[in-house]
């Protein structure tokens, strides 16, 4: 069975691509794209069990330069989250139950042109099911642009500024939004902490 890619019914796509129309929410990654029922817009009788299927995951950080330490980090995150979800059985439900679940980590040199050609390469690589990752909005976004070109979603996993939902229409963000972070973080110290005093500290 070909690769399902996270799709957008925003723009047109292909035949060959089916739309992960409900996703279930977690922390990690590949648990929040395939740990629930995956509803497909158009599927084989071979794609009713996930046995026998690997799901490949782009995931795109810095793991060379300055951030490294970030990247390398997240995608050992990403790795450990789907070695869990293979020891387990796969993927626990859906259509897609005992699937196992592969992540590819790629250099993206925290860089948003390198990040437009690892997105164009996970256009054209239908074994491919979805991308994520990201250390910069603006990488995410010029991923975004690329995939939604083609009619195809990204997950920006680590970061949210606010034109990744006003400028494109194709991205999951896993982060509050930015306008909404600082509100969040407050509300979070008062009932977590019982603070009646939050300050925000800006880097000039």
């Amino acid at each position: 069975m070909g690769g399902m890619k996270m799709a957008v019914t925003r723009v047109p796509r292909s035949s060959r691509r089916s739309a992960l129309r409900w996703l279930s929410g977690s922390l990690a990654f590949v648990t929040m794209m395939f740990t629930g029922t995956l509803s497909m817009t158009s599927a084989s009788s071979a794609a009713q069990s996930g046995k026998g299927t690997t799901i490949t995951l782009y995931y795109a950080a810095p793991l060379t330069g300055g951030a490294n330490y970030d990247g390398i980090q997240g995608c050992d995150g990403e790795k450990l989250a789907a070695t869990d979800i293979n020891a387990k059985g796969g993927i626990p439900s859906g259509p897609l139950k005992g699937a196992k679940i592969a992540v590819q980590c790629l250099d993206d040199k925290d860089t948003s042109s390198v990040d437009s050609s690892i997105a164009a390469r996970y256009v054209a690589n239908t074994s491919v099911w979805a991308m994520g990752g990201f250390y910069s909005s603006g990488s995410a976004l010029a991923a975004a642009i690329v995939a939604e070109r083609s009619g195809l979603a990204i997950i920006a996993s680590n970061v949210g500024a606010d034109f990744l939902t006003t400028q494109v229409h194709n991205v999951y963000t896993m982060l509050a939004r930015l306008q909404s972070a600082g509100g969040a973080a407050a509300d979070f110290c008062k009932s977590y902490y019982g603070a009646t005093k939050v300050a925000a500290l800006v880097p000039n």
